[in-house]
């Protein structure tokens, strides 16, 4: 972790909040939301409900993410088999 902040420690929360994963995650879960939207005002759905319908998309899509990354990341890390120990 002090890699990645200089020499100064951070919490992990902010780090992963400031991480590219998670900008990626936030304009992906923006173009769900506006995708939801537009399917919605295609099917002719009320002004209030296609923003309901596009905000719903966008954080059904943002928390569905979230939950694959922490279960990715939740995973032991992979033992190093190099080199390999003298016996």
């Amino acid at each position: 972790m002090r890699t990645y902040t200089m020499g100064a420690a951070r919490h992990m929360v902010s780090h992963v909040v400031g991480s590219t994963s998670m900008f990626m995650n936030v304009v992906n879960a923006i173009v769900a939301g506006v995708l939801g939207a537009l399917i919605a005002n295609a099917a002719n759905a009320t002004p209030s409900l296609t923003a309901i319908i596009g905000s719903l998309s966008a954080l059904a899509y943002f928390f569905v993410m979230l939950a694959i990354g922490r279960r990715t990341f939740a995973q032991p890390p992979i033992d190093a088999r190099f080199p390999t120990p003298s016996a």
